[in-house]
Order: C-alpha cells, then sequence, then structure tokens
C-alpha cells in the first residue's frame, strides 16, 4: 500500500515483498515488509538516509537482498557514524545506533556486500597480526552460510570468509606497498602505528587519516611518519602528499613580500587542526585538492584580500580513495570554488563569502548520483544569496556518464542558482 511517495506499508498482508529501483540513498519508510529486493545495479554504495525506515510487523527478520550491490555503513548517514563495536572478542553491529532500523525488528542482509567502520573503543593490540571476527547484532545481521556475502572496511584491511567465520585482518606491508624494494624499512613503522597510535588517546591524526585514505596514501602517511611536516606554506608551487595532523598543529598557506602568484597542491590531507589562508596583492591564486581531503574546521580564507581559487579534483587508480569532507569554506574576497565529480562530497559546511563578494563554483560533472550535488547546493543555500555553477565544455561528451536529465533536490534551496547553456538539468520534488 502506497501511503505517500516515500512510505510504503504491507502489514495489511496484500503483499509481503517490497522492490525497490534506487541508487546511492535508501531513503523510503518500509512496514510490514518481510522482503526487501534492490531491482538496480547501483555504481555508488546504499547509504540509509534516516531513521526507521524498516519496520516488521508479522515476523521480526527482514530479509534484504542487495543485489551484488554494496551497503555503507561507515558514514554518519547510514547511522552507523561511530562503525562496528567490541564485544567480547567479536566486532558486532552496535543497536544504539542501527537507527534506520525500528526497535522490534531486524534484517538479513544477503547477496551483496557490507561495508562497515570501527568505533574507538577497536585497538590493534596484536599490530599487524591483529584479527577480529565479525558477529551478527541483534538489529542488522548476515547469514555467515551466505557465499554471496562479503565485507569492505579500511584501505589496509583484509577481509575474508573461512568456515562461516568472516574476518578483518590486517594488510602486510608488502602487500600494502606492493612490495617495493625502497619501502621494506618501514615495516616496522607501519606495525608501530597500529599498535600504539591507531584509536589511542594521543592518536596524531592517524586514526582518522587510516581509515579515510586508499592504500598509496596511507603507504606514504607511514613513510612521513616521524618526520617533521612542513605547515606553513609561503609561495609554494610543490604538491604535498599525505599531510596529516592532529588538532594541535595548524596549517597556514599565505603570500611571500614579493606578493607572487600562489598554486599549491595537497594530495591526500587529513586535518583536525586548522587551515588557514591569508592571500594578498596576486594575480592569481590556486589551491588545489585531490584524493582524501578531510579538514576538520574548514577553510579558513576570511582574511584574504585576493580572491582564491580552490579547486577539488580526483586521484585515479586502485590504490586511491577520493572524498570530500570539509567543516566551512569563508573566502574573505570570493573567488572560485570548483569541483572534477560532486559524487565524491561528503560534507562541506557553509560556504561564504565575506561583504557582499561572490563565489562561482564549476561543476566538471555531478558523477553516479545527485547526494553530493544536493549537498553543495545545501552549503551554498546557507551562506551565500547568489551563485553561478558553470559545467565545463567537455561535460556533453557522451563517453562520460553522467546523469543528465534529472537531478533531485532534497535541500530546500531559496538562492538563485544558473547554470552554464551547454548543460541541460531539470528538478523534480521527492
Amino acid at each position: 500500500m502506497l501511503g505517500n511517495n516515500k512510505t510504503f506499508d504491507f502489514s495489511n498482508g496484500d503483499n509481503d515483498t517490497f522492490d525497490v529501483y534506487t541508487t546511492g540513498d535508501f531513503d523510503y519508510y518500509v512496514k510490514g515488509a518481510e522482503n526487501i529486493n534492490l531491482k538496480e545495479k547501483s555504481s555508488e554504495p546504499i547509504k540509509f538516509a534516516g531513521e526507521n525506515l524498516i519496520s516488521g510487523t508479522s515476523r521480526k527478520d527482514i530479509n534484504f537482498n542487495l543485489s551484488g550491490n554494496t551497503v555503507d555503513f561507515t558514514t554518519g548517514e547510514s547511522g552507523l557514524s561511530s562503525g562496528l563495536s567490541m564485544s567480547g572478542d567479536k566486532l558486532v553491529f552496535p543497536n544504539d545506533i542501527a537507527d534506520f532500523i525500528a526497535d522490534g525488528s531486524s534484517v538479513i542482509f544477503s547477496n551483496g556486500t557490507i561495508k562497515v567502520g570501527f568505533d574507538s573503543g577497536v585497538k590493534f593490540a596484536e599490530g599487524v597480526n591483529t584479527v577480529f571476527t565479525i558477529s551478527s547484532g541483534d538489529k542488522i545481521k548476515f547469514d555467515e552460510k551466505d557465499d554471496k556475502i562479503s565485507f569492505e572496511s579500511y584501505a589496509f584491511l583484509n577481509t575474508a570468509n573461512k568456515d562461516n567465520n568472516f574476518t578483518f585482518s590486517v594488510k602486510d606491508w608488502g602487500t600494502l606497498s606492493n612490495n617495493e624494494e625502497s619501502k621494506k624499512m618501514y615495516a616496522d613503522t607501519y606495525d608501530d602505528i597500529l599498535r600504539n597510535y591507531y584509536n589511542q588517546t594521543d592518536d596524531k591524526g592517524i586514526t582518522g587519516a587510516f581509515n579515510s585514505f586508499g592504500k598509496d596514501a596511507i603507504v606514504q602517511a607511514v613513510e612521513n611518519f616521524g618526520k617533521t611536516q612542513k605547515l606553513t606554506f609561503i609561495l609554494d608551487t610543490d604538491e604535498h602528499s599525505s599531510l596529516i595532523t592532529d588538532k594541535y598543529n595548524n596549517i597556514y598557506v599565505g603570500t611571500n613580500e614579493n606578493n607572487d602568484d600562489t598554486n599549491i597542491t595537497f594530495n591526500n590531507i587529513y586535518t583536525e587542526g586548522d587551515f588557514t589562508v591569508e592571500l594578498s596583492g596576486t594575480n592569481q591564486n590556486d589551491i588545489n585538492f585531490a584524493g582524501t581531503v578531510t579538514l576538520t574546521n574548514g577553510i579558513n580564507g576570511a582574511n584574504s584580500t585576493e580572491k582564491v581559487n580552490i579547486n577539488f579534483g580526483k586521484l585515479t587508480g586502485t590504490g586511491e580513495n577520493n572524498s570530500i569532507n570539509i567543516n566551512g569554506i569563508t573566502l574573505g574576497k570570493g573567488g572560485t570554488i570548483s569541483f572534477e565529480d560532486t559524487s565524491v562530497i561528503e560534507n562541506l559546511g557553509k560556504i561564504t563569502a565575506n561583504n557582499g563578494e561572490t563565489i562561482n563554483v564549476e561543476i566538471n560533472k555531478i558523477g553516479a548520483n545527485s547526494t553530493g550535488f544536493n549537498k553543495l547546493l545545501s552549503s551554498v543555500n546557507v551562506g551565500v544569496s547568489e551563485i553561478k555553477v558553470v559545467f565545463s565544455d567537455d561535460i556533453n561528451d557522451s563517453s562520460e556518464n553522467i546523469e543528465r536529465e534529472t537531478v533531485d533536490i532534497t535541500e530546500n534551496y531559496s538562492g538563485k542558482l544558473s547554470f552554464s547553456d551547454n548543460y541541460e538539468v531539470s528538478f523534480k520534488e521527492k
């Protein structure tokens, strides 16, 4: 029975199966169904966007067929922002944060991949030799005998199913570093980091970086560990890889005494401190990010007296992750913020320009789903009354796999939004 376009009630017994065509967010309210089947293959992981989305009536357990898709429990959108927790000697799905399932109900996942993270209580006491076994929880379950179920986690971990036991183990240093001869000397450093810093009180930012970086960035972070990091960048035109700071260390990007142009690149960055930009008197200021970008305190360019261009690109390769997680961007004289692909946006916070200055947003492509694009609109809406969105000329290339017909706007956007003429976007209410 259809209550509204997002609510489905099967409690009257006229049907017991909910077939759903969705990619990206699962934001349907489903009551009383015994079976939920995903009927479409999504290029992006499925995330549960809401609380009490699934509730049973005639039976407690609801069978959820992922149909080869991946369900992602590594972000707050899915209710499991804290990740798996330790219960005795096993990792389990904690009940109190499985909010997308109503109390008294449980979901049994089958035929797909479950992506999970760890909460702060998970330690690697045995370093690279640590092994965890995963067990079903009360609300989130899986069939240990289902050979079509698999698990995925952080880039430094292996997953396996042996004798109906799902386990996480640490990738050895040789596997992680592709057995490069010049990197063998860092094997003990890798083991030491896991034992003494991951999820420890003084983790030096390691935990967040290891949980978000791709394999290649983790290798670079291990190589950088213990070395003095450059945190002040004046007239810097270099590329900086796997920069990690804790909350006690801040990053500063500034202008030299000659007010020369700035063009600096950060490939994979995780910082819990401030990221301050003070640029003045220059003609061209470019700050480039690519890969995994996590800036806990955002980008503070409020004191810049010249326009700043902030460019978010992507790194390619099997060893790379791409994500944008930033708690706000402020530019004193405005400028341009460009995105190669908005689908990697996890959080942007509030985007603001001081004193009525203008921020232009340039987008190369929206990507496989509109979730990140909606977050961009929300970020702009709370800080800027008028914004121009320009899509690059090559977006009409037929080889690009881009959503062209419809973008679902899930946030209320009240500002002015303009697109370049070479890209057509229509909007529909959800």
